[in-house]
């Protein structure tokens, strides 16, 4: 089970003058630009992926992987954003919905894996 509760706040924008390209690479994606999708991702993967390590108990991390959750929570990001249901309009507002989403993608699966017929506990 990770670490922190679903309603912990998400870790605070890494502090860069590159955040304010973020926007700029959301805009882009939104006008159909594939390459900001790919930039975006590169952007902040690893640190997600990071994040998701960093909540993961020993047990879950047999069962979940930190990149699949990230990979999760981009496809979710992704057709979201092309939707027009998300909008970030400061810098650091991206990082905060991109570690939000993540992390919810993380509880949610925890919370599949102790299910009683998944139970992690019944594992040896």
């Amino acid at each position: 089970m990770p670490d922190s509760r679903p309603n912990d706040e998400p870790p605070r924008a890494p502090q860069s003058n590159s955040l304010s390209e973020s926007v700029l690479l959301l805009e882009r994606f939104q006008s159909g630009d594939a390459a900001a999708a790919t930039e975006l991702f590169e952007r902040f993967s690893s640190r997600l992926a990071s994040l998701v390590q960093s909540r993961l108990s020993r047990k879950l991390a047999r069962r979940l992987d930190a990149e699949d959750v990230v990979y999760s929570a981009y496809r979710s990001f992704f057709v979201r954003t092309r939707d027009g249901q998300l909008n970030v309009d400061e810098p650091g507002d991206l990082w905060r919905l991109l570690a939000q989403m993540t992390l919810n993608k993380l509880y949610r699966g925890a919370a599949r894996h102790n299910a009683d017929r998944r139970s992690l506990d019944r594992e040896q």
